[in-house]
């Protein structure tokens, strides 16, 4: 149990001491979290999308430049 400025809190999550034990986490999640869960959500994909929309833009702009592209053989991994 712990104590809060508004009386004491029980929680599963937390052992007798007030210390939140491993592997215990809260499932319930209350309106305001699912509402910000969603606009984030709704966000995140708008700013995917349009990280695509960028992506295909610069293929088409080097694309444009010529027919034949000659790259260095990097390993990617390391970057």
């Amino acid at each position: 149990m712990v104590k809060a400025a508004h009386g004491p809190i029980e929680s599963y999550c937390d052992d007798e001491l007030g210390r939140t034990m491993k592997s215990k986490h809260p499932t319930k999640k209350n309106g305001h979290r699912r509402e910000t869960e969603t606009v984030l959500a709704l966000y995140r994909r708008a700013k995917a999308a349009h990280r695509k929309t960028l992506h295909g833009q610069l293929a088409n702009r080097v694309v444009a430049i010529g027919a034949h592209i000659n790259t260095e053989k990097l390993s990617y991994k390391a970057f």
